[in-house]
């Protein structure tokens, strides 16, 4: 009887004019219209067609896909009774994918009900039957949040601690943590809402929760002197410092405390440090430490003292307050990066052997600091400079072999090559050149190393013949993907029913956790035909990792092509070729920003998969006459890839296709270029390349020229 009852409420829904109209023809190509309306989210349109098919009892009746996208379209266009009406009373859906049919039905029937009693039984229901899934996370988060919001805080408590406990990813939310706090407090906990609450301002400054608990005291007048300055560090790392200044003002006029008055001195003068007023933070900051009681503040304010001389371009007073720091406070943790800073200072202002140093005082007062590899080289790489050939030759020796990584080694490898035709030892050069160039795929200064010798080395010959055959024992895995394929295909129905972000969370849950080989190669297949890029690259990358880690580069180029894939090839060839610019240029920068993640974002607010921060979008949308408002409409890879390529185009014609140049220009901006080249202008790239201070864009530059290299030589192959 119930498929009786729904095939009269079905009829009774269609339009008049529908039901006036003659008869159709109800063939599969209407069905693949409305199939293919839906697929792009047109759900209102596809709603009118599987209406329109829904007369004929062919269709309706002997597919549970028609009822659930029939389902889905209601819901969708807000009309939740007569989804809920097909999800309850289509025998069909009785059994089909009960996890999703029921989680629709719960939030139709919430959708529909104000009956709260009714509601969590519904949820308890659902999390009890399925509660290793997902979505019964989702309905925890619901119920948390629709209980927080009708002010029922012991219950919101409950459900936001139960999600708490769930999921190890959300024990680092500062929001959950941020929600439990305000239950507590609502609940008449305030002691303990209070400790949450501090923690959360201790560990989380920079974040979103903690500028809303601020404000949340603030609203109920509770920012008491005791967490005055949690308030300031949230304040100031949020960049509100209007607001801040009158605060620090009048804490200063109203203490008796000379401690915390001081305390509140120095937020004063970092306020107009990043107010740009450096002088005056200068003047304060000096001031203040000469007359200082509270002696924690004394490291402090003297690395600001440093910053504050760099900003106003003198450099070696601030070179000698760094040094000033180090020797002060050689066991504070910014010591060491502090002698190091200062060497810098000195190799920008010419004086190599004021920075000669500074690099040997790294090494000898901080030798299990990090920063003692790149002194090592530094102190060699410096000796080069100031034409001792023999002694850099005997430092970078020492580095060889030594037990530092790799990456360190090749380095010093490759730069004892220049060394030795310094020191006209040209053959010793070229062997040692060579000898780093047979492993080709390793680092920058391998494939460096081969660009430069590739004539002479067999070895990398034979692996491009091999990649050019495609001599891959990869292909039996993948072949058995069929296999997998049905194993997985429950994956591709739900892709279809309910889009790609209930899938992607269906596929990392433990269920689908690959247990071999052919598992992980499966799951990154799925990922590639999903169209989630990022997941198939991690993978691969993985796979190289924990499967072939013991196989030589040169043994394993059947995994190049999966650790340096073509994705968004078409798009990125033809954007790149109205620019006249290569393509494998552009696709070695997105592999680096982003990995091929189109909806990355990171801590810099940078989006999508060229990792355009919304500034530099706004300017380049408007060169461009294009509309741009929303820096979510980044995450569009047609949008993005058209803003990138166009900003890649505009920094090759200033910087005349040096790609170094154009690397460090798009990773740190063309105003640190400016100056990089100032003080670089007589070097050779080799040079430039090492000599950028920030070990950030160094490192960028030397990654995203690998990525070129390789996808070039791929190209050459394929």
């Amino acid at each position: 009887m119930k498929w009786i009852s729904l095939t009269l409420f079905l009829f009774l829904l269609l339009p008049e004019r529908i039901l006036n109209s003659s008869p159709f023809n109800y063939s599969n190509e209407v069905i693949n219209s409305a199939d293919s309306l839906y697929s792009k989210k047109l759900y209102k349109k596809a709603l009118q067609k599987y209406l329109y098919v829904s007369k004929s009892n062919d269709h309706i009746f002997n597919d549970p896909k028609f009822d659930f996208k029939l389902a889905y379209c209601y819901y969708k266009n807000n009309q939740y009774l007569h989804a809920n009406n097909v999800l309850t009373y289509s025998e069909l859906l009785e059994n089909y994918l009960p996890k999703y049919t029921d989680y629709l039905k719960f939030k139709t029937t919430l959708l529909l009900n104000h009956n709260e009693h009714e509601i969590e039984m519904s949820a308890i229901n659902y999390i009890n039957k399925y509660n290793d899934h997902f979505l019964a996370d989702s309905i925890i988060n619901f119920m948390a949040g629709y209980y927080f919001e009708n002010r029922i805080y012991e219950k919101a408590k409950k459900y936001y601690s139960d999600l708490y406990k769930r999921n190890s990813k959300n024990k680092k939310s500062s929001l959950i943590k941020k929600q439990i706090a305000i239950c507590d407090f609502e609940l008449g906990t305030t002691d303990i809402a209070m400790d949450k609450m501090i923690q959360l301002l201790k560990k989380y400054p920079s974040s979103k929760d903690a500028l809303d608990i601020v404000r949340f005291l603030q609203e109920r007048r509770l920012d008491s002197e005791d967490i005055f300055f949690l308030i300031v560090d949230v304040y100031l790392n949020h960049g509100y410092v209007k607001y801040l200044n009158n605060k620090l003002e009048a804490f200063i006029s109203s203490s008796d405390d000379q401690l915390l008055i001081e305390k509140a001195r120095y937020y004063l003068f970092r306020v107009s440090f990043l107010k740009g007023a450096y002088k005056t933070a200068l003047y304060g900051f000096e001031n203040l430490f000469d007359n200082i009681k509270n002696e924690k503040l004394k490291p402090r304010i003297l690395v600001y003292i440093a910053r504050c001389y760099l900003r106003l371009d003198n450099k070696e007073k601030s070179a000698e307050t760094y040094i000033k720091y180090s020797k002060e406070f050689p066991r504070r943790r910014l010591a060491p990066e502090c002698a190091w800073k200062a060497a810098w200072i000195y190799e920008e202002l010419n004086n190599l052997q004021k920075a000669l140093v500074q690099y040997r005082a790294v090494q000898y007062h901080w030798p299990r600091n990090s920063f003692r590899y790149e002194a090592k080289f530094r102190e060699a790489l410096t000796l080069y400079r100031l034409g001792h050939y023999s002694d850099s030759a005997l430092i970078l020796k020492e580095i060889i072999n030594s037990r530092w990584n790799d990456i360190h080694k090749n380095k010093a490898k490759y730069w004892l090559s220049l060394t030795y035709k310094k020191l006209d030892q040209n053959k010793i050069a070229t062997d040692l050149m060579v000898e780093l160039g047979k492993n080709v795929f390793q680092d920058f200064y391998t494939m460096k190393a081969y660009l430069k010798e590739k004539s002479k080395i067999d070895s990398v010959l034979l692996t491009i013949e091999k990649l050019s055959n495609e001599d891959n024992p990869l292909k039996e895995y993948i072949s058995s993907i069929v296999y997998g394929a049905e194993m997985y295909s429950r994956l591709f129905l739900i892709n279809e029913l309910m889009g790609k972000e209930f899938v992607l969370q269906e596929i990392a849950s433990k269920k689908y956790k690959p247990k071999d080989l052919a598992g992980w190669i499966t799951q990154a297949e799925i990922y590639k035909k999903l169209g989630d890029y990022n997941n198939a690259f991690k993978i691969y990358d993985m796979i190289d990792y924990t499967y072939f880690r013991d196989y030589d580069k040169l043994e394993k180029p059947f995994i190049l092509k999966e650790k340096y894939p073509f994705y968004f090839d078409s798009q990125i060839g033809n954007y790149s070729s109205a620019r006249n610019l290569e393509k494998y240029f552009i696709l070695a920068i997105i592999r680096a920003e982003s990995g091929f993640d189109k909806n990355a974002h990171s801590w810099a607010n940078a989006y999508g998969l060229m990792q355009i921060i919304p500034r530099t979008a706004n300017e380049l949308a408007s060169e461009l006459r294009l509309d741009f408002s929303n820096p979510e409409d980044l995450f569009d890879e047609e949008l993005n890839l058209q803003l990138g390529v166009y900003y890649v185009s505009k920094l090759t014609k200033r910087y005349e296709n040096q790609k170094e140049y154009i690397l460090a220009a798009y990773n740190a901006g063309p105003h640190r270029v400016s100056r990089w080249k100032n003080y670089n202008n007589n070097e050779t790239l080799d040079f430039i390349t090492e000599n950028i201070e920030f070990t950030q864009t160094r490192n960028y530059i030397k990654k995203v020229m690998k990525n070129y290299w390789i996808y070039s030589l791929l190209n050459e192959i394929y």
